[in-house]
This record gives structure tokens, C-alpha cells and sequence, in this order.
């Protein structure tokens, strides 16, 4: 720890409101970071003069909330239930409140000019101050502190985590905050912001040095246990539970490795086997769309890139990670990784062979009901006949059989096996005799 004096603490102290400079006096923090007088809050513009340049400038006033998504994501916010317009430094339904933290380290302060440098040393000075600075949530030195409208301050990730349970304080003051998209342009408090880069930068350091290598650690793929997703399927679903919430953040962050070409945030889409278990197989699928509602609930679109299989499980705050095997499709000239279950007339046809029975079977459907095919394309998109392997799953995705034996082709890494268990299936469904 850095050895400070009281000289140096009480200049950081000083209100930043032009013509003022005396220590701050019933501290109040505002909405934009900065930390100024009670008597000084008039309205809700903030009495620094400089603040409104600064807010324009992310180096300046950081965001440590907001989320750090890739350019293809597609992030969008439900309107708040107080409305749009522009965002006020104070909500002045109620009087502005004091920063106890802040007060707490002026009366450190006083206490400190009374006794007097000389009979206290530096270290044990030092030691107090860094209890004054701890995070009113996990009770550890502050990082990238966010101070609330009820002047409480945490680190920014511990009120994040919160924020995944409710819009409230984490403290027994329960006061009530605004959406995800208030808190995505939540300034960090600069003046406690400055208290630990002054007296306290080696710890800051390390802060940054072990949140750069948890993004770092791409070994694990976070996998989110609800239903059968195919391999060029879209479908969208609703995440509430916080461990979910903050699962998807990590996801939209990029915290770990994206396995996709396309720079889409990536995760991993399972079903459970009806048992509580979890079947080994998934598919990695894009997020392809993000709509985050007032309330912390996200609308997630998604789409099936990929399958995998799981090769060792984990749980991470609640939520499963794994790390996966992907499985690309071999060529069809080597043999099939695949063991066969049983052998069929089919053999000893190929590929285009196989994939014009498939096309059969739907022109078969066409002629004996249009519409059909028609309701069918229109949740499903149209057959990707130049992809035999996309047109396999396809095809999986449409026939009607339960999501337990359509799993089964994710497992297999061959086109050509997964059209032949089509036509299999289609041959049960409908009669060998049309196919």
C-alpha cells in the first residue's frame, strides 16, 4: 500500500464546483460521477462546469457498466417505465441525500488533523483509509466504484450481480432504480474513483490484470440447458433467472472464446434427457439479437451454427460451462466416426442420391397438400438443397418426431449418415412406399 498523508487526501476532498474550493461539505454524489456540496444541487443540471465535455468523453467519465458487445450483435432496450428524454444528474422527487461513505472519510479526516500526523503511523493511517474505501457489498477494496441514487457505492460488478435479483439497493434501504439501460450509462465516481488511484494504485492494477484474465480464459463454453436447437435453426426464448442474465452478459462479452466465424457472440444450447440429465450432445449457436426488458428480463434470438459434444461439465456462478468438442462434418470418402446402428437399401447411394429422395418426399407433400409446405417454409425457411448437410437437419427439424430422437443426428458427423436416418424417418412417418 502507498504511504499518503492527510494533506494529500484533504486536496481530493475539495468540492469541484468553480468557486467553492473548501472540503465538501454534506457530500452528495450525482447521477454524471461527480461529488459536489449539498447546497450547490439546484435543478438537475450538475453544478461542475466542465461536466457536460466530460460526459462526452468515455476516457474521461468510464462506463464500467455498459456492456462491451461486438459490432454484430444487436443490443436494443425497452422503453423505461418513466419514459425517454434526457438523462438528469438528480432525481429531485426527494431531497438530495449524503454520501455516508464520502462522510465517512471526512470525519476520518477531522480525526486525523486533531491527533496529528506525527502520533499516528503512516501504515496504520493507510489501514484505516483502506477500510473506508472497502465495497458495501463483497468488503473489499472498491473497484470501478458506481455510486447509487441513494448514495450508497460498490464495486461496479458487485451492483451488476445485483441488479440480476431486482431493481432495488442491495442494502436494507431497498430504494427502488432504474432499468439496465440506466445503469449501462452509469458514470464510475470519479472521486472515489481518484481516492484509489491516489492512495491505492498497486491494488488497482492488480484488479485490471485478473479482470483481463478472466476474459482471457476461453477454455469453458457456457451452456444454457432449454431445448433442441438444430444446426441452421432460429428461434428465440426468454431469460429471467439472474444466473441466466448473467451467463448471456458473459456470452454478449465475449468472456470467452467465440468458436463462430461470423463474430457473433457464441453459447451452448442443450435439452435435458427427461431424467434431470443432461444429454452429452448441443449445438453452438449465435446471438444474433438481444432485447433487454425494463425489468432485466432479455429476449434472445439465436441461430444453430454447429454441433458439439460435451467433454467435461462444470457449473460457474450457478450456470453450466463446459468444455466441448465441435463436430465438423468429415468428408464423405473416409469412413463414418459414427458406428452404424443398422444397415438399409441406401447403402450404396450417394449424397445427391440421397438428397434427391428427400426432395421427393417434399414434392410428394406439395401435391397432396400446398399448403402444407407452405406453413412448413414459412417457420422454416426454405430447404438448403446446395447444403446437404444444413438439408439434413432440416429436414430433422420439420418431420414429426419427438426431440429425443432427433438429438441422435447431432451425434453424427457424416451428411451422409444424417440423410439416411431422414429417410428412415420419413419411411416410418409416411410409408416406405413413398420414398
Amino acid at each position: 500500500m502507498t504511504t499518503i498523508w492527510t494533506g494529500d487526501l484533504q486536496q481530493l476532498l475539495q468540492c469541484p464546483v468553480a468557486g467553492c474550493d473548501e472540503t465538501l461539505y454534506q457530500p452528495t454524489t450525482l447521477d454524471c460521477g461527480h461529488t459536489v456540496c449539498k447546497h450547490h444541487v439546484q435543478g438537475h443540471a450538475c453544478p461542475v462546469t466542465t461536466c457536460a465535455a466530460e460526459m462526452l468523453d468515455e476516457e474521461i467519465v468510464p462506463r464500467p457498466m455498459r456492456l462491451r458487445i461486438p459490432p454484430g450483435s444487436r443490443m436494443e432496450y425497452e422503453a423505461s417505465l418513466s419514459g425517454s428524454g434526457e438523462r438528469p444528474h438528480l432525481d429531485l422527487q426527494e431531497p438530495p441525500k449524503v454520501n455516508r461513505t464520502v462522510e465517512d472519510i471526512l470525519a476520518f479526516l477531522d480525526e486525523e488533523d486533531d491527533i496529528g500526523d506525527a502520533l499516528k503511523p503512516k501504515t496504520i493511517f493507510t489501514s484505516e483509509l483502506y477500510a473506508k474505501l472497502t465495497c458495501l457489498s463483497c468488503s473489499k477494496l472498491l473497484y470501478n466504484p458506481i455510486t447509487t441514487p441513494c448514495q450508497h457505492t460498490f464495486c461496479a460488478e458487485c451492483l451488476r450481480m445485483s441488479l440480476f435479483h431486482g431493481n432495488t439497493c442491495p442494502l436494507r434501504c431497498r430504494s427502488r432504480f432504474g432499468g439496465f439501460e440506466f445503469w449501462e450509462e452509469h458514470p464510475m465516481d470519479s472521486l472515489m474513483q481518484n481516492l484509489l488511484l491516489n492512495f491505492f494504485p498497486d491494488h488497482t492494477a492488480q484488479r485490471d490484470q485478473a479482470n483481463e484474465g478472466k476474459k482471457q480464459d476461453s477454455a469453458w463454453t457456457p451452456i444454457f440447458i432449454v431445448s433442441l436447437v438444430l444446426p441452421g435453426q432460429e428461434c428465440s426464448f426468454q431469460i429471467f433467472e439472474p444466473r441466466y442474465r448473467l451467463m448471456l452478459r458473459r456470452c454478449l462479452e465475449h468472456t470467452h472464446k467465440s468458436q463462430s466465424s461470423s463474430g457473433f457472440p457464441t453459447m451452448g444450447l442443450m435439452m435435458h434427457d427427461g431424467r434431470a440429465n443432461v444429454l452429452r450432445y448441443g449445438c453452438l449457436v449465435e446471438i444474433t439479437k438481444v432485447q433487454m426488458v425494463y425489468d432485466g428480463r432479455a429476449y434472445v434470438e439465436v441461430r444453430g451454427t454447429v454441433p458439439f459434444r460435451v467433454v467435461h461439465g462444470e457449473s460457474l456462478d450457478g450456470y453450466v460451462v463446459a468444455r466441448t468438442k465441435i463436430l465438423r462434418d468429415i468428408p464423405a470418402s473416409l469412413p463414418s466416426p459414427t458406428p452404424r446402428s443398422r444397415s438399409t437399401h441406401n447403402d450404396k447411394l450417394q449424397i445427391p442420391d440421397l438428397v434427391e429422395i428427400c426432395l421427393g418426399f417434399l414434392s410428394l407433400m406439395k401435391r397432396h397438400g400446398h399448403d402444407v409446405v407452405d406453413r412448413i417454409t414459412r417457420v422454416h425457411g426454405q430447404p438448403p438443397i446446395s447444403n446437404p448437410s444444413l438439408l439434413s437437419f432440416w429436414f430433422a427439424r420439420i418431420l414429426p418426431l419427438n426431440d429425443f430422437e432427433k438429438a441422435e443426428i447431432l451425434a453424427m458427423q457424416n451428411s451422409r449418415d444424417r440423410l439416411d436416418r431422414v429417410i428412415y424417418w420419413i419411411s416410418r412417418a409416411a410409408g416406405p412406399e413413398l420414398v
